[in-house]
Order: C-alpha cells, then structure tokens, then sequence
C-alpha cells in the first residue's frame, strides 16, 4: 500500500512526443483528451469500472455559478483530481491532482487561459492507492507491468521498486516475480476487456473503431486499485479494493511494438530491464535533474539519472545510451527512449550511486546488463 504522489508537473505521454516533434504528436493529444468519453462507452456497454469524472463547463466552476455552488457544497471535501480538458486539441490541458474540490478551485483560479474553451472533469482520486498497472494488449499477446502504489510511479517513472513485469500470448502467463496476488489481480483486469458476445463486439467497433485480439479489445490501458471506497462521478461509489481502470488508447500499441520488450533482466551485478535494446560502450554521465543546464555532457556520453522527464530530452538525444534508477517498460521516457531509438535500461534502482562520473562502461540493454571496464 502506498499513498499516491502529488505532482502538478508531471508530463502527459503526448507532451513527450511534442517535445521530440512527433507527427503523431495531434493525434495522441485529442486520443488522451478524449479518453474518458471512450471509458465511458466501455462502462456502459460493458460495464468496465473507471474513474468517472463528474464534468463541467470551466467557466460554470470559475464563475462559481449556481449549478456548481450546488455541487460545492456536497463535495467540497471530497478528494480529487482537476482536469481542465482543451475543446480544440491544439491547446494545452492542464491538471492536478491530490486535492479537495475546495483546495482545487485554488489552483483552478490561477489559471491564466480562456475558461470558455474548456472543460473540467473532477475526477475521484484515491488518496492511498494498493496497486496499478500499465498494459498493452497486442496482435503478439498481452504486455504490461504492475506496481504497489499509485500510476504514476509507472507512467512517470517514479518507482522506486523494481515493478513487476508480465506477459501473455493469450494462454499462458509469464511473471518476472511468483506473486499469486498479482497474478490474479492482472488475470481479472485482462478478463475484463474479454468480450466474447460478437453483437457486442461490433457494437464498440461503430462506436469507438474498437479493434479485438482473439476476443479481447485491443489497447494500452491503465488501472489502479483505490485502498478506500470513495464516490465516484454521478454520486457512484467505488467498492474497496476493486479494479478501477483510468485509460484506453488505440493509438499507442501501434507505437510500441511488444518485440521491443525484453521481460526479465539480468539478475548479476548491476541490472535493469530493457527498454529499447543495443550494446554501447561509453563514459558515464551522471546528471541530476539541477545540473541539466552546466552539466558536461557530450555526444555519445551514457545518460544516468534517477528518472527522466523532458528537461532531459537534449541530453538523451546526444547520449549513447541511457540507464535510470527508476521506471518500467511502459513509462514515458522508456517510450520515448525506443522512439530516438537509444539502448535504454530502466529499473536499475541503485545506478547513480554505483556509477561514477567519466568511468567507461558497457551497455549491454539485450540483457538488461551494465558492465563496469
């Protein structure tokens, strides 16, 4: 069990590909804005519990008009997350999240944009979250990767804990650690997106161009268990303990192809796990987050760093390779790291503090193994 991170600057996986000038960039924006409508879908044809947002007009909440004031003051200390989602895809969306409604209106009004072109989802949020997973399902099989605590020590990151990884081609499941616990919460997750009623199945192919893999629909998606039952959108309250998911993208598998992945790692001195795979031999860079801007970084240098974020892209585009302490197959930056198609080892927990500066090592990322020469 873990109480969730609040971080009001973390990145959207669509913000990473702007910052690298993806032509996909437009596309992933309006898919991660939209997400929720197409969960929706999914809740009521086939009754998958997500983290279902109440939703306003921004400016109904900024000028705290009537109907907003009547929800105020039932929900004015419920614990939730802002999202102030752009109706013209090209502009920013903003967020936040660990609040109360009454704390986040604070935040809302500090906003400097145009409220008319927005909207604003309040989304239950679990101030103690038992577990959550990233994962794809694929053509090849089902790939993901499970964490105790929030989402965002996936998406961002920010684990400090190696996660555990797995993998299905439909029949038999792979685990990079034996965790009966696990394995059933991952099972049951899968088993939801299982839809073996056709009529249902062209259903959601008309609404949402849904695609089906042996049954299953096809995406990336990403759940979280919340530890406490709270109310979610509508008045509905969530159950203790049940999976609640809070994504579904049908652009993403395309990107990240499952051949890519390498589940387990080495296990003998230091290691991690593959993000994107090559063997580089180079001169450690280590950098923390506040020497982006004077560190001595040059071409081919390997990259180390507890977690990346964009403040890193220019190093990570000039790096051999690049190892963090933290993160997973399915975190952004790993994403991003296949997208430069830069040898990438996450998960090494401990690398920064093993790995000094200009000292030549081997990346050997097939392996998920670093070498000290």
């Amino acid at each position: 069990m873990s109480r969730v991170i609040v971080d009001n600057k973390s990145f959207s996986l669509s913000e990473w590909y702007q910052q690298i000038n993806h032509q996909l960039t437009h596309g992933l924006r309006a898919e991660d804005n939209k997400k929720r409508e197409r969960l929706e879908v999914l809740f009521k044809t086939i009754g998958l519990r997500y983290d279902r947002p109440d939703k306003f007009a921004a400016e109904t909440v900024a000028r705290r008009q009537p109907e907003f004031l009547t929800y105020l003051k039932k929900n004015k200390n419920r614990f939730c997350a802002f999202r102030l989602v752009p109706q013209d895809a090209a502009l920013p969306k903003l967020r936040m999240r660990g609040k109360t409604v009454s704390e986040a209106l604070k935040w809302l009004d500090g906003q400097s944009v145009d409220f008319s072109k927005y909207n604003l989802e309040i989304v239950p949020h679990s101030e103690v979250t038992l577990w959550a997973s990233i994962f794809m399902i694929q053509p090849q099989g089902i790939i993901g990767e499970i964490v105790q605590g929030g989402l965002n020590l996936l998406s961002m990151g920010q684990a400090t804990t190696r996660p555990i990884f797995f993998k299905s081609d439909f029949k038999r499941w792979h685990f990079s650690e034996k965790n009966q616990a696990v394995a059933k919460i991952v099972q049951r997750a899968a088993a939801h997106l299982l839809v073996k009623d056709r009529a249902i199945q062209q259903k959601l192919k008309r609404a949402l161009k849904a695609k089906f893999i042996n049954d299953y629909l096809a995406g990336y998606f990403e759940f979280f268990i919340p530890h406490q039952p709270h109310r979610g959108g509508a008045g509905r309250v969530w159950p203790d303990k049940k999976i609640c998911f809070s994504d579904y993208n049908r652009l993403l598998p395309a990107l990240v192809k499952l051949d890519d992945f390498i589940l387990l790692a080495g296990h003998h001195g230091l290691s991690g796990v593959c993000a994107f795979r090559g063997r580089v031999r180079g001169k450690v860079r280590s950098v923390k987050l506040v020497e982006i801007g004077k560190s001595k970084f040059s071409a081919g240098d390997i990259l180390v760093c507890e977690e990346t974020s964009p403040d890193y892209l220019p190093l990570m585009k000039r790096a051999g390779a690049i190892v963090t302490d933290r993160g997973g197959l399915l975190s952004h930056a790993a994403i991003i790291a296949r997208e430069l198609k830069i040898p990438c080892i996450v998960g090494t927990v401990n690398a920064t503090k093993i790995l000094k500066d200009d000292e030549t090592i081997v990346i050997d990322a097939d392996a998920g193994v670093i070498k000290r020469i």
